[in-house]
Order: C-alpha cells, then structure tokens, then sequence
C-alpha cells in the first residue's frame, strides 16, 4: 500500500497509522514517500503503535512512477485537498484508491468501482476496506483496471478541451443574446 503525500496534519496521518495497527493481514506494508514538518511525530507514532515491521517512510523521492508500478493500493484519507494528483498518478498506474469523504479525493473515485471512500477520521473502517482489498486479489485487480479507464478524463489534454468546450458555449450564449 503506497501514499505520496506531504507530512502535514490536513493529510491525516494518525487516521492512516491507526487503520495500518488494525490489520488483520499480517503481509500488509505500508510504504509512505513524503516529507515534512510532522516527519518526527509520524515516526513516533509507528513506534508507539508498534507498526514499524508494517511502514516504511522512503522520504521524498523522484522515483514514483517505479514504486507506483510494484504498489497494489494507494491509501490517502486526507482531512482537505484540491484536486488530487497523486490519486490521479495512481489512477493511471492501474491502482485501486482508498480515500476520505472530501473534496478532490472523492470526486475521483467511483465507490466499489475503481476504489473506496470513507470518513475521514474512521480509521476502523480503512482498516476494514484494506483487509477486504488484501484479501481478494481479483477485487484488486478489478478496481485497479477501472482505475486505469477512468485516469484519461483527468488528463491535461482533455480538461483543457472541456474548458475551451465551457468558453465557446458561454461565448456562444452571449452573442446570442445581444
């Protein structure tokens, strides 16, 4: 399970160290590339919760797109974001998404479809939703590919044509009205 994210309270680490303590899955790791100002309270928190065989903090790295190839999940309940680009990075390397109930993360998922959408602090049930995705490789395998279909409609190119598409409308509806 794999989490590209900055270490800052908005992205709600306790939430995901507590739901990583809660597995069931002993197999499970919890691979986690960032920096930040909460780097020594994070680490601290794995130390306490006694998950330190269970994470492993890479730091920041430029080498995403080849840890994102060899995840199987990717994991961010934030407490806010904008719009998600490490969702949408792991949406286009095939990756089933477990995410909070916020804006930017769950308007990129589609529930039960290419991933899972909870509250934002309940740990209990990331725990429950990454034991169910561990568990069942064809479930995995099945949200990582409708992951991978729906990434193309959060490319560069097409939100620049669905933009030009609003302008020319709105355009359109002005010259007709004078």
């Amino acid at each position: 399970m794999l989490t590209v994210a900055e270490f800052i309270k908005r992205k709600n680490y306790a939430i995901r160290l507590k739901a990583i303590s809660e597995q069931k899955n002993k197999n499970i790791k919890y691979v986690i590339c960032g920096r930040g100002v909460l780097e020594e309270e994070i680490k601290q928190q794995i130390e306490d919760l006694k998950i330190e065989d269970k994470v492993l903090l890479l730091g920041y790295r430029k080498d995403i797109n080849k840890i994102m190839q060899i995840a199987d999940v990717f994991f961010l309940p934030s407490k806010q974001e904008g719009l998600c680009l490490s969702i949408i990075e792991a949406m286009n390397f095939g990756l089933p998404i477990v995410t909070s109930d916020v804006r930017g993360c769950k308007d990129l998922v589609e529930v039960d479809e290419n991933g899972f959408v909870g509250e934002k602090d309940d740990y209990k049930y990331y725990a429950q939703v990454i034991d169910k995705l561990a568990s069942n490789n064809d479930l995995k395998i099945k949200m990582g590919e409708k992951s991978k279909q729906l990434a193309p409609q959060y490319s560069i190119d097409n939100v620049k044509q669905q933009l030009e598409d609003i302008y020319n409308q709105i355009e359109f509806n002005s010259t007709n009205h004078n």
